[in-house]
């Protein structure tokens, strides 16, 4: 299969760099566009008014280019200006989870979303972490493992949704469980400083049954996506009330 990947934690990260070479050694034609630099929760930006640097990167043995842009960018320039045609993109593997209120924030999601956009079966992945770096890196091998064996199934799930939202957790996963994406909420804080205002790590309060749910329980997230973001139920309301 030809797989284009991309992230949000940059072209350096653990992640991709071990999902690329699982992928490879597994036989797959691999190509990778990812940031030169971490774009974590950036969400869908795209760059218009800035020229978006793109160069070739050092991957060891996996093609690979490095972009001065957002996951977005890196997605719309593999397609549209290197004319990349995979039959697969996976964003990922992140560092940490995108699950509930942050897969809108999320730069990983967005790199699938725009990979849907563009017609093409998306994956977003991400790993809860934890530990040092030589644990973080066993991490990830585990997580590679467990992408390439549910391959085949969440690639005919992302040729159905568009994008599907997966999340590893912590440690050796109890099973895989389909679910919502979680209604959450964060308790946001700001503080003051001398170069302005800091936004504090907050908690989020969530509904049960969701991703985040089910992920903090050790389960692998499997949530289908999707790129419409019209309310039908209050759309077909209006239309019913106004006819």
């Amino acid at each position: 299969m030809r797989i284009l990947l991309t992230n949000d934690d940059g072209i350096d990260s653990e992640g991709i760099r071990s999902l690329a070479y699982a992928l490879k050694n597994a036989g797959h034609e691999v190509f990778v566009v990812a940031p030169s630099e971490n774009n974590s929760a950036v969400s869908h930006k795209i760059n218009m008014r800035a020229p978006v640097k793109l160069v070739r990167a050092d991957f060891g043995g996996v093609t690979a280019w490095s972009a001065g842009g957002t996951p977005a960018d890196c997605v719309l320039i593999a397609v549209h200006h290197l004319k990349l045609r995979p039959d697969l993109l996976i964003s990922g593997i992140n560092t940490g989870l995108n699950l509930g209120i942050d897969t809108w924030y999320s730069g990983t999601v967005a790199g699938a979303l725009e990979g849907a956009f563009c017609g093409i079966p998306s994956l977003a992945l991400s790993q809860k972490l934890h530990g040092d770096r030589e644990e973080i890196a066993e991490i990830f091998q585990n997580a590679c493992k467990l992408a390439l064996e549910n391959l085949a199934q969440w690639y005919a799930y992302a040729q159905e949704a568009g994008a599907v939202n997966i999340n590893f957790p912590d440690g050796a996963p109890k099973g895989t469980v389909f679910c919502r994406v979680t209604r959450s909420k964060y308790r946001t804080q700001y503080e003051d400083g001398e170069d302005g205002l800091h936004l504090l790590p907050t908690s989020a309060d969530f509904e049960k049954g969701g991703d985040i749910d089910h992920l903090t329980k050790g389960y692998i997230t499997v949530s289908p996506l999707t790129c419409d973001l019209t309310n039908e139920r209050l759309l077909n309301k209006w239309r019913k009330n106004h006819a």
